[in-house]
């Protein structure tokens, strides 16, 4: 299972400057860890200073509060600007800077709207842009890369993203099933102290809705009683009466949603989480299959993930241990663990995933 999990890297494309002078210069000043520094500072200090936005604040503490966030978003903006200067085009092919160009754009509107003095409420009845700026707390995910430990977890639920479908598609399954079961037998069941209008068995969407409520156990009891009710509470002329049975269908709903599904998401992230901590005690760990990364970007630079085989000895002779050969000086004991390594050609070139597998089962003992 690690083995798989570490086989999954790929390599992205690598940002090449401009040759232009201005290019060269910008370049150099994003990529010092000083730059760096100063913008997660301002990332911080960002959501402090929107942590401080309350109800029933005065006028001039609430323009102080928007000059300082438009400063903030002028900072953000021009460090795309910087960014863009120093890559050009090739700065939109990495998913992070992607992510980082959608807040750009929330900050330019904000930005926009800020400095002219609009009302937010100019497009009320299709988007209220104060919530935009909600979208920039993302931003501070940016700083994960500061702590191993939370970049560890946040690996982790990504990895678990496809099994944590499956569940929510076989949750939804079971949603369905009740949804239509419910419609059929409590469809009429007269309102009671829980049981209401949008909250009721009347129709498909309202069973949907009140079956995901109470799958997160909130008073699933007293629905389960509204839907219990007997003369001379109800009339069954009207057929308005429960069903003597009810319990039996939200016992079993709550044991199959609360206890089964919710468990599942639960095992499904620890086992991930399992995984990625033995990643970490395997003799290959992910930080050198990232050096293996690094160094794939300098001679694929577009990550298509193929190379001419006649660059894969000096590949690995540039690639430090324990995945490389940087210690097997002579050609014979270089051609030999290639050997060793069965990595197929085809037609003058390999793939990535064919040198990685081979790289991580030697190394790992696997």
């Amino acid at each position: 299972d690690a083995l798989r999990l570490l086989v999954k890297f790929r390599p992205y494309p690598k940002l090449l400057v401009n040759p232009s002078r201005l290019s060269q210069w910008t370049a150099q000043a994003v990529e010092s860890r000083y730059f760096d520094w100063l913008i997660s500072g301002c990332i911080v200090a960002n959501m402090s200073v929107m942590s401080l936005e309350h109800s029933g604040m005065s006028v001039s503490f609430s323009d102080g509060l928007q000059l300082v966030l438009t400063v903030f978003n002028v900072i953000f903006i021009l460090e795309f600007v910087i960014k863009f200067v120093a890559y050009r085009w090739r700065f939109f092919l990495h998913r992070q800077h992607q992510f980082d160009f959608t807040l750009v754009l929330v900050c330019m509107l904000d930005f926009f709207f800020s400095v002219l003095k609009l009302n937010y409420t100019v497009l009320n009845d299709t988007l209220d842009l104060k919530l935009l700026r909600v979208l920039t707390v993302a931003r501070v995910l940016r700083l994960i890369r500061f702590s191993k430990t939370i970049f560890l977890l946040l690996e982790t639920l990504l990895y678990s993203l496809p099994a944590l479908f499956n569940i929510a598609v076989f949750m939804l399954v079971l949603l369905t099933s009740f949804a239509c079961l419910g419609v059929a037998i409590f469809g009429r069941v007269k309102p009671g102290r829980c049981l209401g209008p949008g909250r009721d068995f009347r129709n498909f969407p309202n069973a949907i809705i009140l079956l995901f409520v109470i799958s997160t156990g909130e008073d699933w009891g007293c629905f389960m009683h509204d839907c219990s009710v007997q003369p001379p509470m109800c009339n069954p002329e009207q057929a308005d009466c429960g069903h003597l049975w009810a319990p039996a269908f939200f016992v079993l709903l709550v044991l199959c949603m609360g206890s089964i599904v919710l468990n599942l998401v639960v095992a499904v992230v620890l086992d991930n989480v399992s995984i990625t901590i033995q990643t970490e005690h395997l003799l290959v760990k992910a930080a050198d299959i990232r050096r293996l990364l690094i160094l794939w970007q300098d001679f694929d630079h577009d990550a298509k993930l193929l190379l001419p085989t006649h660059r894969l000895p000096q590949l690995l002779r540039c690639l430090a241990l324990p995945l490389g050969l940087a210690q097997e000086h002579r050609r014979v004991d270089l051609l030999r663990r290639l050997t060793e390594f069965q990595i197929p050609d085809h037609g003058g070139y390999f793939h990535f995933v064919e040198l990685l597998v081979p790289l991580v089962r030697k190394h790992s003992k696997v």
